[in-house]
Parts: structure tokens; sequence; C-alpha cells
């Protein structure tokens, strides 16, 4: 991991490179050769002059990883997700996504991690977080960030969640337990699912995995209502019935685990 690069003269190490124009779009202007001031700042300078644009582009990919990403809004003075979305609109999005999510995790910055998160969550095109340090932000998020971020997304989609989103993975990755509007918010859309609401052929088998999560995360005292409004009738249901089972299963013994535990105390 990088370290910490200090803050006094890192912005003017960066000003002469980035451009936030009246269109708020980020110009990168990369000086042909690497400054000593770089150079000292621990900037890997590879290769001999003249530079092609790659490697330019990977000094200031280096200092932006080890810049404390609030230092954007005090120099901008724009919302983290806006200088994001700045970032994520140049060419090669994963490699300037990446040191800003190299930066949050160096510098510890919840606010940033939270934006970051919440940016992959709404662009389901991104591929940022699929990297090693997105994964890892994901997965150290605290349980009111859970909560925070997908109770709202689930609640406003029209759609079940995709295999392959940001989402899925978030909801997979953590141990924290769930609250129940997070729990609803996921079950609800799927027993419409179910039910002959959305489009049967949709390739939904990683709720398996999804419902597994539910049934050790959830708060057991649910189990009414997760127990109730399922159409197995219909073929599609059907085929989900043993999934469904387990995981009601599981949200049963816990709740009799704890009932058998509060009495013993």
């Amino acid at each position: 991991m990088y370290s910490k690069l200090s803050v006094a003269g890192a912005i003017s190490r960066l000003s002469p490179c980035l451009y936030r124009g009246e269109r708020a779009k980020i110009k990168f202007e990369l000086p042909d050769d690497a400054p000593k001031a770089w150079r000292k700042d621990g900037v890997e300078i590879s290769g001999k002059s003249p530079f092609t644009l790659n490697q330019r582009s990977s000094w200031l990919f280096q200092l932006i990883r080890r810049l404390p990403p609030s230092d954007w809004q005090r120099y901008w003075g724009l919302s983290p997700e806006t200088t994001i979305s700045l970032f994520a609109q140049q060419d090669r999005e994963e490699s300037w996504v990446q040191a800003l999510t190299d930066a949050c995790l160096l510098h510890h910055d919840l606010s940033w991690q939270e934006a970051l998160a919440d940016w992959w969550l709404n662009n389901e095109n991104a591929s940022s977080w699929k990297t090693t340090a997105g994964r890892h932000l994901l997965q150290q998020l605290p349980e009111a960030s859970l909560h925070k971020l997908m109770v709202p997304l689930l609640q406003k989609r029209q759609y079940l969640l995709e295999d392959d989103q940001a989402a899925t993975f978030l909801l997979c990755a953590n141990s924290h337990a769930w609250s129940d509007e997070l729990t609803l918010a996921l079950l609800h859309p799927f027993k419409r699912f179910l039910a002959g609401g959305e489009n049967p052929f949709w390739n939904i088998w990683h709720y398996a995995r999804l419902l597994k999560v539910l049934a050790y995360q959830c708060n057991p005292g649910l189990i009414n209502q997760l127990n109730s409004d399922w159409t197995i009738e219909a073929a599609l249901g059907q085929r989900w019935q043993a999934e469904i089972d387990r995981m009601l299963t599981v949200i049963q013994f816990r709740a009799k685990m704890i009932r058998t535990f509060s009495h013993i105390g």
C-alpha cells in the first residue's frame, strides 16, 4: 500500500494537471517529464523520456491514490458523489475510480467509502467495484452504512437484483445483521416475481445465495411475515420451493433457539 501523501503541497502538485471546466469535466494536463517534486513524493518513474501518455497517466494515478479524498471537496467545493462521477467520465474509468478507492482505504474516510459504494450501487455498468480494493471497501462497510445504502436502493427498484451487481455482492459479502426494512425490501419483489409478475425466464438463481444470507442475517422475529404470501402453486414458485423451505427452516430454528435461551436466562 502506498504511504500517505502529506496534504501540504499535495494539491499544488496536482493543480497543474487537473482542471474542472465550466461543464464539470476534468481535463488532464500532464507534464512531459515528471517534476522533481513528484519524485520526492515517491512517484515511481519507469522508462525514459519521451514518456508515453500511459506512463505519464501513471504518475497522476499514484498521486491521486495517496491524497486524502476529502481534499477534493476543499479543492473543488463539490460533493464526493460529484467528484467520483467526474473521474469516472474519463477514459479507463476503472483506473481513476480505483485510485480514489485506494485513497479511501488508505485514509479510512467513511463518508467517501459510502459515496463510492453508493456510486457503484446506482451505476450498474461500473466495473471498478470488482477490483480487489473495491470488493474490500464493500466488505468492510459498517452495518449502519449497509442499511443506509441498501434499503432505499431496494425500495425504489422495480426489478430484481442481478447476479453481477455491486448490490448483490454487498449483501452477500457482509455478516451484518439485517434490519426488518432491508429484509422485507429484498424479499417482497422476489415474492412478486414468483407470483408471475416478472419475466419467468430471467436467470435469478443467484437468489438462492441471497435467500441463504437472509436466513442467517434477518431478524427471526419476522418469521410470520416471511412465511406468508408465497405463491408456490405456480410452476415458477414450485421450482423455488426447496430454497424457500430451507430459508424458512433456518429462520424458524434461530427463532426457537432465541426463545430457548431467553427462558434459560
